[in-house]
């Protein structure tokens, strides 16, 4: 378990088929606890989790990142919550959905992105920390850069770029990834950079 910045942890499995990192990460406001897209953890990042009292919910970004979520959703006895266009891949884990606008614990703030791999692929934004949280929509990988799924992924992987145009208009320092390396330094720069030179968008 290690600290991004204050009061938000990530853990990570090695994908060796992918070659890079499974990320998932654990909110709290000091209050309640949050966890997004939670993978399997070891002994020590279990009883970490454990030890933070208040668990409000587990937050899945899509459907896909299922990952562990069962087995802490038991342990711990979490609700799982996922968007309302996932939850038909999943029905028999999910308690409850969300959808786009949604304010969620831990001051969280959905941003559902459309025409991606999975239909309810969401992205979760934390306005006043500056965070934004990504699942499939963006990979971090090699460390320091981004890059998207295989077109093969995609219905249409020309409206799943201009969807992401939706990333550009908020205000972020801090960009955690479901899958590769996170970016936290010169974060929006790199996004900005990213969108016009890989997806030939111009932010307004």
């Amino acid at each position: 378990m290690r600290a991004i910045i204050d009061n938000i942890w990530t853990w990570s499995i090695f994908s060796e088929e992918k070659g890079y990192n499974f990320n998932s990460y654990l909110i709290s406001d000091g209050k309640k606890t949050v966890l997004i897209d939670p993978v399997k953890q070891n002994e020590e990042d279990f009883n970490f989790i454990k030890s933070k009292t208040l668990h409000e919910a587990i937050y899945l970004t899509n459907k896909d990142h299922l990952r562990d979520a069962h087995n802490l959703k038991e342990k711990l006895n979490i609700p799982l919550w996922i968007h309302e266009e996932d939850k038909q891949y999943i029905e028999n884990e999910v308690d409850y959905t969300f959808k786009d606008e949604d304010k969620l614990a831990c001051g969280i703030k959905v941003i559902h992105l459309n025409d991606q791999k999975s239909p309810g692929e969401c992205a979760f934004y934390i306005p006043e920390r500056k965070v934004l949280i990504l699942g499939d929509a963006l990979i971090g990988h090699p460390a320091d850069n981004l890059k998207l799924l295989p077109k093969e992924k995609y219905k249409d992987i020309n409206k799943a770029k201009k969807e992401l145009e939706k990333l550009i208009s908020l205000s972020f320092d801090i960009l955690l990834l479901g899958d590769g390396e996170s970016i936290v330094e010169g974060t929006k720069e790199k996004v900005i950079n990213f969108m016009e030179n890989y997806l030939s968008v111009i932010p307004k």
